[in-house]
């Protein structure tokens, strides 16, 4: 056992580091650590090996006796007689057979206990030596190098879904999801064109109720009269309440069906009366007292008719009376649509609603002069800041210039100072020369003194 142990650490420390990490994982042990560290974990594993593989060779012996004992058996039948032999031929063949049944059923659990006793001895190893199964490697893998699967994400998003109770976009109704996408915005000022677009879309698709429809639109006439001074001709219903409303068609009703009462009075009591009223004649008999009963019926009847006529028109003209206060309700405006009896004044909202349709014309001819007008500045401002860049340039260039300029200024300065010292160095050596020459004109007149005497 030492030999061998000595034998595989000369053989792994023979090898360099990046081939026992290979070996390590081929035989699934973690490649990680030192070389001397991967050199006990391989040694560790190959000891662990050879123990499984000696632990299992006497199973193995035991199959092998017991598959030799029978033949031997056979064998010491056949020497007594020739006809002992021919039976004891059958009977080897019948027990030849039993035999190799039996040694196949024996095996049977051998090999089924041999193979849990595998899975157990890997399981064992596995934990012995802290090997890692594929899973964990590709996790620990990706880990390390920053890499999440695609599989992983879903499951976080799904698992934080539950966890919080949300829902996603493919689960909901996109009306719905398009409807709370743009409430939020309107919630937050978050108007964009997407959500411009959107709105026109639900505008589109979206069923109102008629009320809304109406208190839509007496908003479009109050911000048209807001902006243009205009005087909407509306009936004078107190704001919001539909009760004054109804009891203004309650009484209009009430007072057309009693004038229909009275008259239909009328005509019956003129008829009992004996006045013509299908084209007969009144007899002579009659006397003065009905002749005045029947006049004093009839006044009464035109006076009340005349009453009710007046209650009438009092009515109308309330209708018909400008609302002075620029709230609205959506009753009122019904009224103003031409929800209750014609009158004058419902005859008169044909000719507001082709002006107020006339305005909004001319809103959207102003709106689209606007936009004109906005694109031109924009396109002004554009070309604004393009010369204001080009001016920034130029102002640069010309303070580079300036001091460069300034620069050639100082050289000049420096070269009139270095003509003027080297102009007097030289009238300074000029000088020198003047008095050198003297000396030797006077040294030589001198020598020729000297000569001379």
């Amino acid at each position: 056992m030492s030999e061998n142990s000595d034998s595989g650490r000369d053989k792994y420390s023979a090898l360099k580091l990046k081939e026992l990490q290979n070996l390590c994982k081929d035989k699934g042990l973690q490649v990680i650590g030192r070389k001397d560290v991967l050199i006990s974990r391989l040694m560790e594993y190959d000891a662990a090996a050879h123990a499984t593989e000696e632990g299992d060779t006497p199973t193995l012996d035991e199959s092998k006796e017991i598959s030799s004992s029978s033949p031997r058996k056979i064998s010491t039948g056949v020497k007594k007689s020739e006809v002992a032999a021919g039976n004891a031929g059958q009977q080897a063949s019948k027990t030849v057979i039993s035999t190799s049944v039996d040694a196949d059923a024996a095996q049977s659990p051998n090999t089924s206990t041999a193979e849990k006793t595998e899975e157990q001895r890997r399981l064992e190893r596995a934990k012995r030596f802290g090997t890692e199964t594929v899973e964990d490697k590709k996790l620990e893998r990706a880990l390390r190098f920053g890499i999440v699967s695609k599989q992983t994400e879903q499951a976080k998003m799904k698992a934080r879904s539950e966890r919080f109770a949300t829902t996603t976009q493919e689960s909901e109704n996109p009306d719905e999801e398009t409807v709370r996408r743009l409430k939020r915005a309107q919630r937050f000022g978050l108007v964009t064109a997407d959500t411009e677009a959107e709105k026109k879309r639900m505008r589109r698709i979206s069923v109102m109720s008629t009320e809304e429809k109406m208190e839509r639109l007496a908003n479009k006439y109050l911000k048209l009269r807001g902006q243009y001074g205009m005087a909407v001709c509306l009936p004078k219903v107190s704001c919001g309440s539909a009760l004054n409303l109804d009891a203004l068609k309650k009484s209009y009703s009430d007072s057309q069906r009693e004038i229909r009462a009275l008259r239909e009075k009328m005509s019956s009591a003129w008829n009992s009366s004996g006045t013509p009223a299908a084209g007969g004649s009144s007899s002579p008999s009659d006397g003065v007292n009905g002749e005045s009963a029947q006049g004093e019926t009839i006044a009464r009847y035109k006076e009340r008719i005349a009453e009710m006529e007046g209650r009438l028109r009092e009515l109308e003209g309330k209708n018909a009376q400008p609302k002075s206060s620029p709230a609205i309700s959506v009753s009122a405006f019904g009224a103003m649509k031409g929800l209750l009896v014609p009158s004058a004044s419902a005859l008169k909202m044909g000719e507001h609603q082709g002006r107020v349709e006339e305005l909004e014309g001319m809103v959207e001819e102003l709106q689209t002069r606007i936009e004109v007008v906005d694109d031109d500045c924009k396109r002004l401002q554009d070309e604004l800041a393009s010369v204001t860049r080009s001016r920034d340039g130029v102002v640069a260039r010309n303070e580079e210039l300036t001091r460069e300029s300034e620069k050639q200024a100082g050289l000049l300065r420096d070269l009139r100072m270095s003509s003027e010292s080297a102009s007097r160095r030289i009238c300074a050596l000029e000088e020198e020369n003047e008095r050198l020459e003297k000396k030797v004109s006077a040294g030589d007149s001198e020598k020729g003194g000297r000569g001379s005497t």
